[in-house]
């Protein structure tokens, strides 16, 4: 196994390799932006916002790493002195974001994780722009310096293994749809810088085993995404569909009504004006028993119902049952 490893890692490090590595995980991001994107605009919900802010700065993060390796290979600096703490600070600063994307709402302040974010990048930036220099100038006095070798890479290695632990203790509790494809994708790049820090450098200067790790880390993101959006687009249309079955209720009882007022205005004869008004009524509201009653002439405060006025979904009212509750009776 770790024959096939380092010959893996042999491959990573040439400049084919470094090509297709970087092209892979571009791919993967951009395949998980587009479905973040299309999130988004369905669902105009805070998590679909943060996960699409997060895919962004994820891609943002790659797109910058390769255009600071076609900036090293003109030759205007060295990219023996650029791309060692540059790639150590893509893979930390996208650790981060993912960390952000999927903590749990910070309900006392609401902006909370905002600032954490915004100061652990800050710190990443401004850290990985001292330690270039301070590694340039190092490089400087001693040219045959391995970046793996020196603990700025074993620094940066325990930095991305402590974002990623805080990464997966956010998803396992948020756990969103796909949780456990994103915890195993968190838990590979975890396992990268571990062994970054735990076995001998595959190459002097790149983190190869980071890098071995990634290409299964990033792939399972881009699934988890999908399983996510997969499982709002099943949500998002269950709820049309119980919509739509309201809708349909609602003219349902629409066309009760419409019939109810038809076959009342279609006869004079006060029994038969009743006995529909009544039917019509007990269909929209889904009564068992439905009556309309009137006050006695000798005694306005007591309601009798008339013998032909009642209906209830083939069940008749006793001519006899008086209310005081109102003009109209419904069981």
């Amino acid at each position: 196994m770790m024959v096939v490893l380092s010959e893996a890692g042999k491959l990573l490090s040439s400049p084919q390799g470094s090509l297709v590595y970087h092209l892979l995980l571009l791919w993967a991001l951009w395949f998980g932006w587009g479905m973040a994107r299309g999130e988004w605009r369905r669902s105009r919900q805070e998590p679909a916002h943060r996960l699409l802010l997060a895919m962004g700065g994820l891609l943002l993060l790659r797109i910058v790493y390769v255009a600071g390796s076609l900036f090293a290979s003109g030759g205007r600096v060295d990219p023996v002195v650029l791309l060692p703490p540059l790639e150590h600070a893509v893979d930390a600063a996208s650790l981060a974001l993912l960390a952000w994307a999927y903590m749990p709402p910070a309900w006392q302040r609401g902006r909370l994780w905002d600032q954490v974010l915004g100061a652990i990048l800050l710190a990443i930036i401004l850290g990985s722009a001292a330690l270039a220099v301070f590694w340039s100038r190092e490089l400087a006095v001693d040219g045959a310096l391995s970046y793996n070798d020196h603990w700025q890479a074993i620094v940066g290695s325990a930095v991305q293994l402590g974002l990623a632990v805080l990464a997966i203790a956010a998803v396992l509790r948020s756990r969103p749809a796909g949780w456990g494809t994103l915890a195993a994708a968190l838990l590979f790049a975890g396992l990268g810088a571990v062994a970054q820090l735990s076995f001998a450098p595959a190459a002097p200067h790149l983190p190869v085993w980071q890098r071995l790790a990634n290409l299964v880390a990033y792939p399972l993101i881009a699934i988890a995404v999908y399983q996510q959006i997969i499982v709002g687009l099943r949500a998002h249309s269950r709820e049309m569909q119980d919509i739509s079955q309201a809708s349909l209720d609602q003219i349902k009882s629409l066309l009760y009504l419409f019939e109810a007022s038809q076959q009342t205005s279609s006869s004079l004869d006060m029994p038969t004006v009743l006995d529909n008004a009544v039917r019509g009524i007990a269909r929209v509201l889904g009564a068992d028993q439905c009556a309309i009653a009137f006050p006695e002439e000798s005694n306005p405060g007591q309601m009798r119902r008339p013998m032909n006025s009642s209906t209830c979904s083939g069940h008749a009212v006793h001519p006899s049952e008086r209310s005081d509750a109102g003009m109209i009776i419904i069981h």
